[in-house]
């Protein structure tokens, strides 16, 4: 008896005849498609309601690498920190980056975004990015809790009121005359002046910059929220919300400040901000810095007396002391033009020595606050409370 072949999906009463239901092979081509479909829908919709990232400065960070044996270690290292103003900006650089490293033989590598979600900036680069984020950083947390608390400027004191003024005096008179006595004809003054403040809180020493001038102040602040209040503060200035290291100036300026931040960053950080500091200067620009006095009068009788130095707020990291911040940026390319005193403590922080009593003194009595801040201005900055000083690029 032959062999009886039957048709998928036939039964023995439709022995000979094709079935009227399609094939499981047909079936499975038609989903195939209608999934192809469905994922595409998916992807669209997915884009159209996905948030993009928000148009606000941007951190590049990359590192690239080739072998070369003229090196010393055989291998040749460039690494970048580029602030762009957008996403879209980031996008273009690091397809710039990725095609120099293309021709030239490079290998690019990215610093992992912290607290970015994996894959997250993939859907609208074509390329791997980095976004360190400040506000992860030991220093940017504890930055954005201060100005986040809005506790960063706290005067608690008569003390406290009196030392910001005589702090502003001296760095105001540092910025207009970096140099000292000068001519009317070369008076730098600020109403001109292109001014880049590195640690400028909510909005730093753009508060001395004419209105009509601010346009041409860039701040940089680790702090996010410190931004935002700068820039409700000053809308026509530039703050970009950065760690100092990683910033990128895409100019020089006539004038680089930095007020009482260096003593808030770690060590190993500081370095690199100078290098910053460097890019973003000419021969003839000026860097103005002040920063609390570790040799102070008040430091140098409670060493004396056996005590220890301590700091003047708990979050200073390194305090420096005169001979040895001076010092210190000499070894990193800059020498001093002109140094002034801040203020002065005498029994500051030695009530244990001389009693309760003193120390309601120094923080309420008018009449002791006013001696003090002029001896701080008339006495030799090396023993004052705080040190300003302004720099130059050293000689080659």
């Amino acid at each position: 008896m032959g062999s009886r072949r039957l048709r998928w999906g036939a039964s023995s009463g439709t022995r000979g005849r094709a079935s009227s239901r399609p094939s499981v092979r047909a079936c499975g081509l038609v989903l195939l498609g209608y999934d192809r479909q469905m994922a595409n829908l998916f992807d669209r919709l997915r884009a159209a309601f996905t948030p993009r990232p928000p148009d606000r400065p941007v951190v590049v960070r990359w590192e690239a690498y080739r072998d070369n044996p003229m090196v010393h270690g055989g291998r040749e290292m460039r690494v970048s920190s580029t602030v762009v103003p957008s996403m879209a900006e980031a996008q273009r650089e690091l397809r710039k980056v990725h095609a120099w490293a293309k021709a030239e033989g490079w290998v690019v590598t990215v610093t992992p975004a912290e607290g970015i979600a994996p894959g997250f900036l993939h859907d609208y680069l074509d390329v791997p990015v980095g976004l360190p984020m400040p506000a992860t950083t030991p220093i940017g947390k504890q930055m954005e809790a201060r100005f986040a608390s809005g506790t960063a400027y706290t005067m608690r004191v008569l003390w406290d009121q009196r030392r910001h003024i005589a702090l502003v005096d001296a760095i105001t008179g540092l910025m207009a005359l970096p140099d000292g006595d000068q001519t009317a004809a070369s008076w730098r003054g600020l109403a001109g002046s292109s001014i880049l403040d590195i640690g400028c809180g909510v909005g730093g020493t753009c508060a001395f910059v004419p209105p009509e001038n601010q346009r041409q102040f860039v701040g940089v602040e680790i702090s996010a929220t410190a931004c935002v209040q700068a820039r409700k503060q000053y809308p026509t200035a530039t703050f970009v919300e950065s760690p100092a290291e990683w910033y990128e100036p895409a100019q020089s300026f006539d004038l680089v400040n930095c007020i009482e931040a260096i003593e808030h960053w770690p060590d190993e950080a500081v370095p690199g901000i100078l290098a910053t500091m460097r890019k973003a200067m000419r021969p003839d620009s000026r860097l103005v810095m002040s920063t609390p006095n570790a040799d102070a009068l008040h430091h140098r009788i409670g060493r004396k007396l056996g005590r220890r130095t301590p700091v003047c707020c708990d979050e200073h990291i390194h305090e420096y002391g005169f001979d040895e911040l001076l010092g210190f940026m000499r070894n990193h390319g800059f020498e001093v033009v002109r140094s002034a005193g801040v203020f002065i403590t005498p029994y500051w922080a030695l009530e244990g020595e001389f009693g309760g009593r003193i120390r309601s003194l120094t923080d309420h009595d008018p009449e002791v606050n006013e001696w003090m801040a002029e001896i701080g201005a008339a006495m030799p900055p090396k023993y004052a409370f705080g040190q300003c000083h302004s720099f130059r690029l050293a000689s080659p």
